[in-house]
C-alpha cells in the first residue's frame, strides 16, 4: 500500500549510526581533532594505533552522549611520551560497528 515507505523509515529510525570524520589537521603537529557522531546514547571507545597494530593512546572509552563529539590527540602514548612519525590510525569501536581511519604525525 501507499504506506511501505513510511514503515521502512520508521525501521530504519531505530538502527544507530556512528560517523567517524578525516582528522584535521592532516598531516598534523603538535595536535589533531577527530570528530565523530552517534545518534544514540552508547558506550564506545576511541584509540590511537600504530602500524603494527598496538595501541598507542586511548582517547575516549565509556558511555557517551548521542550527538556530536571531539577528541584531541597530541601525538604522545599512554606515558605521556611523544611518539615518533608516521602513519597512525585512530578507531571508533562500539558494541555494533568498529570504524578506523589514518592519520599522518610529521614532527
Amino acid at each position: 500500500g501507499p504506506f511501505i515507505g513510511i514503515d521502512d523509515e520508521s525501521d530504519l529510525a531505530g538502527v544507530p549510526t556512528i560517523e567517524l570524520a578525516q582528522n584535521y589537521p592532516n598531516p598534523f603537529n603538535p595536535h589533531t581533532r577527530i570528530t565523530f557522531t552517534i545518534t544514540d546514547e552508547q558506550y564506545l571507545e576511541l584509540s590511537v594505533y600504530n602500524q603494527l597494530g598496538q595501541i598507542t593512546k586511548n582517547l575516549s572509552a565509556g558511555t557517551i552522549a548521542a550527538g556530536t563529539h571531539v577528541a584531541t590527540w597530541d601525538g604522545t602514548n599512554d606515558e605521556g611520551m611523544p611518539v615518533s612519525s608516521g602513519i597512525y590510525f585512530y578507531q571508533l569501536k562500539t558494541y555494533s560497528s568498529v570504524i578506523s581511519r589514518q592519520m599522518i604525525l610529521l614532527r
